[in-house]
């Protein structure tokens, strides 16, 4: 059954019927949510996992899984008739109204103050990601793929997917010069690959099919109604992307970095301020509505707690919306569910082009995130342009190896 049948019929179905037919409860075990992240491809359903659990006290959590990753939902509001769920670190939630059959209802996006929202329908008692046939694969695709993205388009992209096949059972990711997909499950089955990630800010379903001569065709990719494209692959064990490490850098007649950017308490603070003089310090371009940054920001919390007693401070400045209070409340729930104790500043607009204007030392800031290693004389060591998260496993040990060495080198 398609997509956007599922949901349509539910709700049709429940409106007849729900008279005598007793509503779902929230009950523990597995769910399986189904959503459609862009109604204009009606049939393209992005599916995952959640389970559900009650703690001690009586009060529900639920748990997604993300192939490796495990993201807690610990803010969760059920009544006779509906269930709220209030996505952890971004501003995303999923508002459901109970059903025979299971909750109905909508996810909705936040991010810098913009939103859109998708329908979704969460089943209980079904654990299995993907619901198509576990047929043999047409080829193992686990390895390295060269992908283009846009492929037929004026301005095609090159990424670098990586996937793990056990059977039907897939896993991967894809790369991008700045940055990753994060965690993604899934499955491949004849001559169909499936994957699908949801983590409260990225809603990913990504397909293909398994061609004849060993390549992967007629992709489609969508995130959103916005983000959106076609792709195709070949496999290429060799290849790489360009090195991020020279894209954003500091314009000739600048030595060093300065700004002033208010904090969550409205005071302004500067990098010659006297808590950072003399210190290691790194500073993060980052946005609360963005996973790469929740990442890095999990990354850089471990550091902060190990070498701040060594002089190590970070700064992260924050791009969000144009509003004030909301993008300090943003980057509260953001902070606090990443666990940095660290100081966030309130930057400026999520547009990048506004965002260079506030740092003019720099020659443009084209990633979030992007970070900045300066020592203790002031002097920037080092910018990186994005991040490769936990997800992409050999690359985020070999990037975090790196920062840890740079960073042990200038304390």
């Amino acid at each position: 059954m398609k997509n956007i049948s599922l949901l349509t019929i539910s709700v049709l179905t429940t409106v007849l019927l729900s008279s005598c037919n007793p509503d779902v409860s929230l009950s523990a075990g597995p769910w399986r949510a189904v959503m459609i992240p862009d109604t204009s491809q009606t049939n393209l359903e992005l599916p995952f996992n959640l389970n559900l659990k009650q703690d001690d006290a009586g009060s529900w959590n639920a748990e997604i899984s993300n192939s490796e990753e495990k993201i807690l939902i610990n803010e969760i509001t059920e009544t006779d008739d509906s269930v709220t769920f209030l996505l952890p670190v971004f501003e995303g939630f999923i508002q459901t109204k109970k059903t025979p059959w299971g909750l109905v209802g909508r996810y909705t996006h936040k991010a810098a103050g913009r939103s859109w929202s998708a329908p979704i329908m969460i089943e209980p008692g079904k654990s299995e990601r993907f619901v198509s046939p576990n047929i043999t694969p047409l080829f193992d695709p686990s390895g390295k793929w060269k992908v283009i993205i846009n492929p037929e388009g004026s301005n095609p992209e090159i990424q670098v997917g990586e996937f793990q096949a056990n059977g039907n059972y897939l896993t991967g990711t894809f790369l991008t010069v700045v940055g990753d997909y994060r965690y993604l499950e899934g499955k491949v089955s004849g001559d169909r690959l499936m994957l699908s990630s949801f983590d409260g800010a990225h809603s990913l379903i990504f397909t293909a099919r398994l061609s004849e001569e060993g390549n992967l065709e007629d992709g489609i990719f969508c995130g959103g109604p916005r983000w959106k494209s076609t792709w195709r692959a070949k496999m290429d064990p060799d290849i790489e992307l360009p090195d991020a490490g020279s894209l954003t850098y500091l314009k000739p007649g600048y030595n060093s970095i300065e700004f002033s950017f208010p904090d969550l308490e409205g005071q302004q603070v500067k990098l010659s301020d006297k808590q950072f003089i003399g210190k290691a310090v790194i500073i993060q371009i980052i946005g609360s509505w963005c996973p790469n940054c929740m990442d890095e920001t999990r990354f850089f919390a471990e550091l902060y707690n190990k070498y701040n007693n060594q002089g190590l401070e970070i700064i992260a400045l924050c791009y969000e919306s144009a509003d004030p209070n909301a993008s300090r409340q943003a980057i509260r729930r953001f902070k606090k569910g990443t666990g940095a104790g660290y100081t966030f500043l309130h930057a400026g607009v999520a547009n990048k082009r506004l965002a260079s204007e506030t740092l003019p030392m720099l020659n443009r800031i084209i990633s979030y995130p992007t970070s900045i290693f300066i020592n203790k004389e002031a002097e920037i060591q080092k910018i990186f342009t994005g991040f490769t998260g936990p997800g992409t496993g050999e690359h985020y040990k070999k990037l975090s190896k790196e920062m840890i060495e740079l960073l042990e080198q200038i304390l």
